[in-house]
Parts: C-alpha cells; sequence; structure tokens
C-alpha cells in the first residue's frame, strides 16, 4: 500500500451470482467503504455490486490493484472491468483493461489514456511491416481492448432495450437468419445476448439496430 496512489475501478459487467461475493472483495479492499456506492442485501448485509459504478480506492498502488484484480478473475471469468491507479503528486499511473479472454495493462496519463513507452515505441518503429507496426501499436496502447469493452457496453444497452420493449426469445430469429444465413442457427440458439452480439459486431449502424428492435416491439 502507499499513501500517494488511489484507484478507481469500475466493473463493466460480471455474473449476477458472484455480486455478492465480489462486492465482499472489494469491501475488504477498501474500494467500497462509502455507503453510497453499493447496495446491500437487507438479509445478510453482503454489498450487491452493481456494473457500470466508479469505485475509488485510497493508499492502493498498482501493484495491489493487480493483485486484487486477479482475485476478483479468480472468482468470476466473465468480470469485465477498466481500472486505473493514480498518484496524488501528478505523476502517471497504470491502466488496467479485461473483457473474458483478453487482458491488457500498461502505463495511462490522468484521463485514463494509455501511454507507450520509449522502448516499446523503438521496436514498434524498428519493425519493417507497416501491417505489424500496426498491429504492434495497437496491442500496446489498448486499442483493441477499449474497442471490445465498448462492444459490450453497447451490446448491455440494447439488451436492456429489448426487455423494456417486451422482445422475448425467438423474436429476433428471423432478422439473424435474414443477415448471416447458416451461420444463424447456431447464434439464434444461443438467445438474445449471443444475437444481440452478432448484430452489433456485423453492422456500424446503431440507429439501424435501435429501429429494428423497436419494429419487433409487440
Amino acid at each position: 500500500m502507499d499513501d500517494e496512489y488511489y484507484a478507481i475501478l469500475t466493473v463493466i459487467d460480471c455474473s449476477p451470482d458472484s455480486s455478492a461475493e465480489l462486492g465482499d472483495h472489494l469491501r475488504d479492499a477498501g474500494f467500497m467503504t462509502d455507503t453510497e456506492r453499493y447496495r446491500t442485501d437487507p438479509d445478510t448485509d453482503a454489498p450487491q455490486l452493481t456494473p457500470g459504478q466508479d469505485l475509488t480506492a485510497y493508499g492502493i498502488n498498482a501493484d495491489g490493484v493487480q493483485g486484487l484484480l486477479d482475485e476478483l478473475t479468480a472468482l468470476d471469468h466473465k468480470l469485465a472491468y477498466v481500472a486505473r491507479t493514480e498518484i496524488d503528486r501528478g505523476e502517471p499511473g497504470d491502466l488496467f483493461v479485461r473483457v473474458p479472454g483478453l487482458t491488457w495493462q500498461g502505463p495511462c496519463d490522468r484521463s485514463g489514456t494509455p501511454m507507450v513507452d520509449a522502448d516499446t515505441v523503438a521496436a514498434i518503429a524498428a519493425e519493417p511491416d507497416p501491417g505489424i507496426r500496426t498491429e504492434l501499436l495497437d496491442a500496446s496502447t489498448g486499442h483493441s481492448v477499449r474497442t471490445a469493452l465498448a462492444a459490450l457496453q453497447y451490446t448491455r444497452d440494447l439488451l436492456a432495450l429489448a426487455a423494456d420493449l417486451g422482445i422475448g426469445e425467438g423474436d429476433l430469429d428471423d432478422a439473424v437468419h435474414t443477415a448471416f444465413g447458416e451461420q444463424a442457427a447456431s447464434v439464434n440458439n444461443g438467445g438474445i445476448p449471443a444475437q444481440l452480439a452478432l448484430l452489433t459486431e456485423g453492422t456500424r449502424d446503431r440507429d439501424a439496430i435501435r429501429a429494428l428492435l423497436e419494429n419487433l416491439r409487440p
């Protein structure tokens, strides 16, 4: 622990069944000391973690955050998060991002923007293949991870909209089949979350997907 450091953690997604256990770990680590930052179960007093909350803890450095994130991921492999450390005197901290199957950690500035160290820049510059240079730059800046997190949050927003509109299982089958043909069968078996994930991956026109959901309203 280091009094000069503090950390901000945002859980993007987690399994509902692990919410209480994750909340216990975060509260023990000092992230959930403010009662406004979490709800508690009235019967068990266990904190109920809500995705999308910004949680802050003081006196925890990058090593402490990494250890905590490792513990949380072991508890819930579905866990997706963005976390960053800051230093009171204004020096750069560290950024941690994760979606299932994809993680990234590296230095960031006070706004949370990833920074690339000089040795990495030199190694990228020495790569003669432009395509590989682009891939290395994307990986070193966390661009692909941040894109994946944005897509995950967008799918969550669409799921909430579908629920509000009363769209049920099977309502998206025809739309997915029309757009993806043979691939649709396995995706349709995965239900609405899998269908929306595929639709958002297949088109950048968010208004079109929202319009599709509006038109399917019962």
